[in-house]
């Protein structure tokens, strides 16, 4: 691990001030431009990733900033996920801080939650520049909310960030919001906060972080390890309350806080209005909450505090009304319950008390408890007047070899001593403390001679599978071992055929069988599985189980993305409900992502009831649970095999809703997708069913182009095209659509830039956005044609192929040449039972008649639409779709070696 003494012996004294920037500031000159990169990044945005993800340089960082910016605070980016550090950056060599700026690379003005851990491995960042404008998010990280967050091991230096609000400025964070577990541990920090506040706010203005609120009394924040050796200024003309804190600007929290070994060796200098109220401190400028108690503990208040026009002596025992300075805490405020301040060993070298000011509603109400021996409390419960727990020390006592005695006496045994330098915590001489290296754990399975399972080491996490028998041990591991690769990352290095010369289409079993099924029982996946542009062909499965997928179930709690991939020439048959060409289903509470993935895998359901399972060519079933939020995402994807169901009767759920549905991509959703703010967290992005639906299916079933039936909430379909054919026998009531089937009671869907050929329409109910769904002729969107109706109808991410339809632009640049074979649409009639199209057995609580608001609209039609009711849409009538049927170029084939074993 990096050690930081290198960095942190320069700090030194000058006349007796903390110098700042004083080796620090680089040398005349400016840094160029640098394009962010994130290519580093899976794209995921969801919540609840478990990865690790290592910034090599200054593009690499700028391109995590980046990300944070433009995820907005409807999105937790990283969450779960470590950011880790592999060298010292500077983002803008040669650029002074101190000019305050703006250099050539500018940190953006944040406005959201990061919620994972950044871990610097004892790295250095230099040069950032930051602006902010929003309230709360005045902070390199932005804010937090109710997730777990760490920042460590890592030191900034000749920085800057500036911000024209008070609710929540600190270089770290703005204003913390209930994150579930937070933690700043061996944080070194020598930059300026610069507040230019135009009003006032409750969080304040820190070092490391402007504010901390919480309202859960099992949760908080611990500082460890960590200094603050900048500048603060507040400098503002506006007349208000506010908080300046050499560390944190103000705890508002009901749980119990700790800040140990740590230390502010900067200078807060404030002005503002006259009449306003300042409480500075160096430590923490406020305390406040009913039930809590702050633990300040092995700590050092060195630095100065300073109006603009010099030193100010606060008020001794005032309320919270005037200028209130102090070497620890400003003021702490008992508010109906016991409010605790706890000192214990903190040292300090300035003149005022630890504790400026404990009030309760304008009542001087602090006091020491000396019973308590080093321990020393500031509460609500005395009216005695305090007097100072430790004795004031000088500067030098803490500066040089020479400050090993101060320490000895003091007990801070977590603190060197270092020549020419303030002393400083432990950890940030040596480093954290070198993990022990992690030993393997050999598989405990026996795999087939066509199957390789040397290249998996546990302590890896990432792998890449070379040829046919890497991929079939990595087949044979996920249905041994649940999970296993969470947090870790699968990359294809080469195209794969495990049944080279075989034809999916005639069904029969190859010579390889592929072992994974899926089902509750057997294989859950985790982690990513990237194919970097490759293709995979010739997985064969036959399964006797429910849930059944090519990459088998993504279970509850867990984060798994297959991004990148083409699978082709494969098939997957069950004797159950519940199936799909890559997932038999995915559960609630995780975050699943498909990303530029091309599937022609035929999927084969043989049974003949529908169990309220699913079938789809992409997932069967989309989780079972309204209790967790459900995180669905699949985008540039594109399903063009063929679905085959022979259901002849239905299950049923207590509330009506029936058992058989099909769809081109899901197959059945039955999940809460909308998260704690009203977003929806499923979204089907820039895909296309080109495939096809055939079979036989009971009188009350759902077939859908994107979904066969959703039957529950938050759902987003955006900018998607379904051209497949439907076209089963059987169903004479019910929904067919081309987008989706059905909607059940608590279904709320948003449908936006979507295009559909044939005359059905989009079946269901659902809540129009912008474009809805266009009615558009198979000749429309077919070769060079449809370029104009992707413009027209705002489809910015696709692109028109030649003799083809047209192909979401990323994964068209991943396919490469196509072929897609002529397919004139078949026409075929059934006529439902109900001939005005209204479905007799509505479940969907929706008091709205449900007449055909869909006209048979003409085949070559580029801007007729459904008609549209007052709020709802709905649909039945004649099956009509168009066909067709891509097909990948041939790409070289790996066949499956007899036995191969990796050295």
């Amino acid at each position: 691990m990096k050690k930081l003494i290198s960095l942190l012996i320069t700090l030194a004294m000058l006349a007796g001030m903390f110098s700042m920037f004083a080796v620090y500031a680089a040398a005349d000159g400016a840094s160029g431009a640098i394009t962010p990169d994130t290519s580093w990044y899976d794209g995921d945005t969801a919540n609840a990733t478990n990865s690790e993800f290592v910034l090599k340089d200054a593009a690499d960082l700028l391109g995590f900033a980046q990300i944070l910016y433009e995820n907005g605070t409807s999105k937790r980016p990283f969450s779960g996920d470590t950011i880790k550090l592999d060298a010292d950056i500077d983002l803008n060599p040669g650029w002074d801080a101190s000019t305050g700026v703006a250099p050539a690379n500018v940190w953006p003005a944040v406005k959201t939650y990061f919620c994972g851990t950044f871990d610097g491995q004892g790295h250095t960042v230099k040069g950032i520049y930051q602006q902010s404008s929003d309230a709360g998010f005045g902070g390199i990280f932005g804010s937090t909310w109710g997730r777990t967050v760490e920042v460590k091991n890592v030191t900034f230096l000749n920085s800057y960030s500036e911000s024209t609000q008070t609710q929540g400025h600190g270089f770290l964070f703005g204003a913390m919001t209930n994150a579930s577990v937070t933690t700043i541990d061996n944080v070194y920090v020598d930059a300026y906060v610069v507040n230019k506040a135009t009003s006032a706010g409750d969080y304040g203005v820190g070092g490391l972080i402007g504010g901390y609120q919480s309202n859960d009394a099992n949760v908080g924040i611990v500082l460890t390890n960590s200094v603050f050796a900048g500048k603060i200024v507040l400098d503002s003309d506006f007349v208000g309350r506010f908080y300046v804190g050499g560390l944190v600007g103000r705890y508002n929290s009901k749980s119990s806080n700790t800040i140990e070994d740590c230390a502010f060796y900067g200078d807060i200098k404030v002005k503002a209005g006259v009449g306003a109220t300042i409480m500075a401190s160096k430590i923490c400028a406020y305390h406040s909450c009913a039930g809590t108690n702050l633990t300040v503990k092995n700590c050092i208040a060195g630095g100065n505090i300073a109006l603009s026009e010099g030193t100010y002596a606060p008020a001794e025992n005032g309320a919270a009304t005037g200028n209130i300075f102090a070497e620890i805490i400003a003021a702490a405020r008992y508010n109906n319950a016991l409010s605790t301040v706890v000192f214990d060993n903190v040292l300090y070298t300035g003149n005022y008390t630890l504790l400026g000011c404990g009030y309760e509603q304008g009542k001087a109400i602090h006091t020491a408890d000396p019973a308590e021996g080093d321990i020393k409390y500031y509460t609500g419960s005395f009216n005695a007047d305090h007097t100072p727990v430790t004795v004031a020390i000088t500067v030098a006592a803490i500066t040089g070899t020479g400050a090993s005695a101060t320490l000895t006496a003091n007990k801070l045994t977590n603190w060197v001593a270092v020549d020419g330098a303030l002393v400083i915590p432990k950890t940030l001489v040596e480093g954290p403390a070198e993990e022990a290296p992690e030993e393997d754990v050999p598989l405990e399975i026996t795999v087939p001679d066509n199957a390789d399972i040397s290249w998996y080491k546990s302590t890896q996490t990432e792998f890449v599978l070379e040829d046919a028998a890497d991929l079939l041990g990595y087949g044979y591991i996920i249905t041994a071992y649940e999970k296993i690769f969470s947090g870790k990352t699968i990359k294809l290095g080469a195209d794969i055929d495990l049944n080279p010369g075989w034809d999916a289409s005639t069904g029969t079993a190859p010579t390889v069988i592929w072992p994974v099924s899926g089902g509750d029982a057997k294989t859950k996946v985790a982690g990513t599985f990237d194919g970097q542009g490759h293709t995979i062909k010739g997985l064969y499965s036959n399964a006797t189980i429910e849930r059944a997928g090519l990459m088998g179930v993504v279970p509850e709690g867990v984060y798994f993305a297959i991004k990148n991939l083409n699978v082709v020439n494969s098939y997957i048959e069950s004797n159950q409900d519940g199936v799909g060409g890559l997932l038999g289903c995915t559960y609630s509470s995780n975050t699943t992502i498909i990303s530029n993935v091309y599937c022609d895998v035929d999927v084969v359901c043989t049974a003949t009831k529908g169990n309220l399972l699913g079938v789809g060519g992409i997932i069967g079933g989309a989780s079972w649970s309204k209790s967790s939020t459900y995180n669905l995402t699949v985008e540039n994807t594109v399903y063009a095999g063929d679905i085959k169901v022979s259901f002849t009767e239905s299950a049923y759920a207590s509330d009506g809703t029936p058992g058989a549905n099909v769809g081109g991509i899901v197959g059945f959703n039955n999940t809460l997708s909308i998260d704690d703010k009203g977003n929806n967290t499923m979204t089907i992005k820039d895909t296309a069913f080109y495939g096809t639906i055939t079979g036989v299916m009971p009188k009350d079933g759902n077939i859908g182009g994107i979904f066969g039936m959703m039957k529950s909430n938050g759902v987003n379909i955006l900018g998607c095209i379904t051209a497949g054919k439907i076209d089963v026998e059987g169903i004479t009531l019910g929904f067919i659509g081309d987008v989706y089937g059905d909607i059940g009671p608590a279904a709320t869907a948003k449908v936006e830039k979507s295009l559909f050929t044939g005359t059905i329409g989009a079946g269901g109910f659902f809540d129009p956005g912008e474009g809805a769904i266009i009615s558009v002729g198979v000749a429309d969107i077919k070769g060079a044609a449809a370029d104009a109706i992707l413009t027209a109808n705002g489809l910015t991410a696709w692109s028109s192929t030649a003799d083809a339809y047209p192909l979401p632009t990323a994964l068209k640049t991943q396919i490469g040449s196509i072929v897609v074979p002529t397919h004139e649409p078949k026409v075929e009639e059934q006529e439902p039972e109900d001939t005005t199209g209204g479905n007799t057995e509505d479940t969907t609580g929706d008091t709205q008649e449900n007449t055909d608001n869909n006209t048979e609209a003409p085949t070559g039609s580029t801007t007729d639409a459904p008609a549209t009711g007052d709020d709802k849409k709905g649909c039945g009538g004649s099956i009509i779709g168009g066909m067709a049927v891509v097909l990948m170029t041939a790409t070289a084939a790996v066949a499956v070696s007899s036995k191969k074993k990796k050295d």
